[in-house]
């Protein structure tokens, strides 16, 4: 490889190695790796204090957290979601028994289409919107009146900031369409 500065597409926030290297001493001195230890404690206490919610938990990707919430939940049945996402979102429904329905999106916003929610729903129709982050949103059934169902956007591996919330709310909490 030649001497030319290298351009990254994305690039990763690393932390100064000698401070890191300190907490994997920490890490090893404990015995400790994984499963709810010290810094995976430490971390969703901070983060729960940060979005001032009275606890948080962690997971290590974004399925198993929309798989999480749909068993806690009790989500059965069709769950209106969009094509328009990862596939993991389909794949949590699936490995729940739950029949995903897909309702296109908005090519404007990328949005769920508003205009297309009222021919999906059915009689088992239990839930709206569940879906990892993506270039969309639920955003479509804030406006669908006819019926409330429980709307679950997902945020994915990225945890919200302050400043991203919306009626109250950071991004990734449920709330019911209204």
């Amino acid at each position: 490889m030649n001497n030319e500065k290298l351009i990254t597409v994305t690039s990763p926030l690393l932390p100064d190695l000698k401070e890191f290297e300190k907490m994997l001493e920490d890490i090893w001195d404990r015995k400790w790796l994984t499963n709810n230890g010290y810094y995976h404690k430490e971390l969703e206490k901070a983060l729960a204090e940060y979005l001032g919610v009275p606890y948080i938990s962690l997971f290590t990707n974004g399925t198993l957290p929309l798989i999480t919430a749909l068993q806690a939940l009790r989500i059965t049945g069709e769950v209106i979601t969009t094509p328009y996402s990862f596939v993991a979102t389909t794949h949590s429904l699936w490995w729940n028994g739950i029949k995903p329905v897909f309702v296109d999106v908005d090519e404007i916003t990328g949005n769920i289409d508003p205009n297309k929610i009222e021919a999906a729903i059915t009689p088992k129709t239990t839930c709206g919107c569940v879906r990892l982050r993506g270039p969309g949103s639920c955003g479509g059934f804030r406006g669908h009146q006819r019926r409330t169902l429980p709307v679950q956007p997902g945020s994915g591996g990225a945890p919200p900031d302050r400043g991203g919330q919306q009626n109250g709310h950071h991004g990734g909490r449920g709330e019911p369409a209204a």
